[in-house]
């Protein structure tokens, strides 16, 4: 007794590339999306803590403009590293 059945599963190979295709841009472009999301964080924090010691520059006479600055750096990073620590979940 033979078998008869016609199956067309030699002519998928173009679905297959499709779904893969698609799956592969999808990927790339979220991934995209997300570094560059990243990269504006990145650069809005960093813009944060490059403000502060420079506004204190600006309030500062400049007879004490050194050791103020020094101080206010070493506060603001503490800071931003605390907030760090807290947003990356960091028990105390």
């Amino acid at each position: 007794m033979r078998h008869f059945e016609r199956h067309r599963t030699h002519r998928i190979g173009w679905l297959r590339a499709a779904v893969l295709g698609a799956n592969d841009g999808i990927v790339s472009t979220a991934s995209l999306v997300l570094g560059v999301a990243a990269a504006l964080a990145s650069a809005a924090t960093f813009s944060v803590g490059a403000v502060l010691p420079l506004i204190v520059v600006l309030m500062v006479p400049l007879a004490a403009l050194m050791w103020t600055v020094a101080g206010s750096s070493l506060v603001f990073l503490a800071l931003l590293g605390a907030l760090a620590a807290r947003a990356g979940g960091v028990s105390a």
